[in-house]
């Protein structure tokens, strides 16, 4: 039973060790944009337009046009500007930093957990009626109850620990070449949700509730 959890963490582990780097990257990077919002300014916003001279745009200048425009719809450039640094500043952090997903995209990200377990109650039937004694309904409903658990449950509390605590050690270590060890503590969190939920399993086994 251990060598066999042992043997999912491994292969759990290599697969999600790059999607926690790269968790950790986007947060830096999401983390990054907030602090250029928070110092968003017309005046250091570039126009193609004007770096060649207005040469390609026959006297047009995207810069004026926008700037009218602006103008129009906000009042004054200063209270766009303001507002970029603020609200959509602010939408931006709260929508995106802390939790990379939702559970509702956690669970859809997750719906591969699903057919694998339906396809594990589809061949205990099989070989239940086939080669046992055993009522291979039962058998196969079991599989399906761990499908729904593992889908709706278990995974995306696995994909949201992760993620959650990539947020945590999004900053890079101080020593760079050190900074691969930043990515073990979110990949070690989800892999201790799963096992969890393996022993969680293995005890309901030993039990043996009657369905």
């Amino acid at each position: 039973m251990w060598a066999l959890q042992a043997v999912n963490a491994l292969i759990f582990g290599a697969t999600f060790y790059a999607n926690m780097a790269i968790y950790r990257g986007c947060f830096r990077s999401m983390e990054a944009d907030g602090e250029k919002l928070a110092r968003f300014s017309l005046a250091s916003v570039k126009s193609s337009c004007c770096d060649d001279n207005h040469q390609a745009s026959c006297g047009l200048c995207d810069r004026q046009i926008t700037n009218k425009c602006i103008t129009s719809w906000w009042g004054t450039r200063e209270q766009f500007e303001e507002y970029v640094q603020t609200e959509v500043r602010a939408v931006l952090l709260s929508e995106h930093a802390k939790q990379f997903f939702t559970y509702r995209q956690a669970v859809s990200a997750m719906v591969p957990v699903l057919w694998l377990f339906l396809s594990k109650a589809a061949a205990w039937y099989r070989l239940t009626a086939a080669f046992t004694t055993f009522d291979p309904i039962m058998e196969a409903s079991r599989e399906v109850i761990r499908a729904v658990a593992w889908w709706l449950g278990v995974a995306p509390m696995a994909l949201l620990t992760g993620t959650r605590l990539c947020y945590v050690f999004r900053h890079k270590c101080s020593c760079t070449s050190a900074d691969f060890l930043l990515n073990l503590p979110p990949l070690l969190g989800s892999v201790m949700v799963v096992v969890a939920a393996q022993q969680l399993e293995h005890l309901c086994s030993i039990i043996d509730f009657p369905i």
